[in-house]
């Protein structure tokens, strides 16, 4: 049995980037986000939720845009 909490890689147009229902906006200094990701890489997985076929967002919606 496959445990729900994996790190998978999902192809992007998979992701349904217009659903934004648990997207909670946070002052964040975007600058500063795209450069701890230019230096660390991503230290923290995108989190999505299965909808059929498809994935939404759960957390992560800065990281991709």
């Amino acid at each position: 049995m496959e445990s729900e909490d994996q790190v998978k890689d999902v192809p992007l147009d998979r992701i349904d980037l217009d659903d934004r229902r648990y997207q909670v906006r946070v002052e964040t200094r975007v600058g500063a986000l795209l450069g701890s990701i230019e230096r660390e890489g991503q230290l923290v997985p995108v989190l999505l939720q299965a909808v059929g076929s498809r994935f939404r967002i759960v957390d992560g919606f800065q990281r991709c845009e």
